[in-house]
This record gives C-alpha cells, structure tokens and sequence, in this order.
C-alpha cells in the first residue's frame, strides 16, 4: 500500500437488503483493489434493545481487522451511510475515506415516528404490498418503467430478508443519532444526493457534508433514493476518485450535476 492510495473497498449496504444491491456498482468498478461487503445482519440482535449502531460499526471495525485492511474506503448508501459515520468516528484512522449518499445523521420526531410505522408495515400480513412500497420509494417512475429486470431483481433482494429483518433495520434507523459524531470523521468523505430522494432529500446531504471536516458533495439529476442503482456509474466514479486521492485533498465545492 502507498500513502496516498487506498488498499481496499468496503460495501455497507442499506436497510432490508443484502450485499447484492450493489451489483450494478460493481459492475461498473475498475479499480483493481479488492472489494468487500460487510452485511450488519452478522451482528447479534439484543434481546432488550435490539441491534444498535454501535455496536454495528464495532463489528465492521473488527470486520476490517480480520480482512487486514489498513486503509479503505467505506462505501454506504442509506442504512449503510449511517453505519460507516458511527464507524469512522469511532476510528477515523482506519479509513482511508469515504463514500456516503441518501443518507442521514439524525431523526426528528415526525421521522422517527414514522419509521417506526414502516418498522410495523413489514410485519403485517401483506409484506409484499411493503416490498412495492419500498421499490416506489427507491426508484423513480423512470427508471421503474425503463429498466423493469433491474426492479425485479431489487425486489428479489428485499424478498430475501426476513420480515423480521426489516422491521429491526427501521427500528434501528428510528434510534440515528449520528450529528455528534460527524465532527471527529477526519478521513475525506464525498456524500451523493439524488435531487428526486424524498427520503434522505438534497439538503439532508448538505447538513452532513456541511458538518463534516473534509466533504465534497454531488447531486444526481433525477434519480432516487437507491441511487447506487439508478446512478451506478456516478457511484463507481466517486469511489475511484476517492480510493486514488492523496489523503486530506477533497475540497468543499458547489454541488454538482
């Protein structure tokens, strides 16, 4: 490994999903260095508390020693983003930077309450009427109508988490309290906004890149909140960029489209 390269990349991925979700950024990637996913479901779920951010990045931390990576990037959309903000701020010196987007760092009340009712939704009797109303939040009209085989294969995916499963991540994702923590990531971080995300909107990854020491933020023209399928090349791109940069090098520009 050089100073100034990353040696590894590292996939977190969102809420009711698995490691597969990022199939169409993979397939974009040409960066030669070994690439990683890390599913938060490896942690155990507290009796009493459920599972918790916490100790979720404890495990990615410990996951990152195992792999022997020293410097990586920590790539995370949505549910992914905040784990890697818990991570990072636990032990900033193990990033070599980051790649955040539809992401968020805190909920309000009216958030945190209804989070909680999707948390409820995905335990009811109908969970495939859940599964396609996470699918009309993912993706736009657009791309629903345009790429029908890459919505099928999303809603395989969220089909093969449990119920139970669902329910826990939005449990959790009611619980984020990640504002704090933004300060103590020193590692370079690009955050991703996609300005049709209703769920984590454009000005959301302003708050973050703005609180953040090191930032630089982008904006996707007309995609969702799972952007990392809608926009692969726009993700693999940014996390390129970021594995090759000198450390400390990114600026805080405009957004950009």
């Amino acid at each position: 490994m050089t100073e100034t390269r990353a040696d590894g990349i590292v996939l977190v991925s969102p809420a009711g999903s698995t490691g597969d979700i990022w199939w169409r950024v993979r397939n974009e990637l040409t960066s030669e260095l070994d690439v990683r996913v890390f599913d938060h479901r490896t942690v155990p779920v507290d009796p009493g508390t459920g599972r918790s951010f916490e100790a979720v990045a404890e495990a990615l931390i410990d996951r990152l020693h195992a792999w022997r990576f020293q410097r990586p990037v920590g790539v995370g959309i949505s549910m992914g983003g905040m784990v890697l903000q818990y991570a990072a701020a636990r032990a900033p010196h193990l990033f070599h930077s980051l790649v955040i987007g539809n992401t968020n760092h805190r909920q309000g009340d009216a958030q945190r309450e209804a989070i909680l009712r999707r948390s409820a939704r995905a335990l009811a009797p109908d969970f495939e009427g859940y599964v396609t109303d996470v699918l009309s939040r993912w993706f736009s009209l657009t791309f629903r109508d345009s790429n029908p085989s890459d919505v099928v294969r999303t809603r395989r995916i969220l089909q093969n988490v449990t119920p139970g499963e669902h329910a826990e991540d939005w449990r959790m994702i009611s619980a984020l309290n990640a504002t704090p923590l933004l300060p103590r990531i020193t590692c370079p971080v690009t955050v991703i906004a996609a300005d049709g995300d209703e769920s984590t909107p454009v000005r959301t990854q302003e708050e973050i890149a703005n609180l953040l020491p090191l930032s630089h933020l982008t904006v996707i023209g007309g995609g969702a909140h799972m952007s990392c399928v809608e926009r692969p090349d726009v993700w693999a791109r940014s996390i390129q960029e970021a594995a090759s940069a000198a450390p400390g090098t990114h600026g805080r520009p405009a957004p950009s489209k």
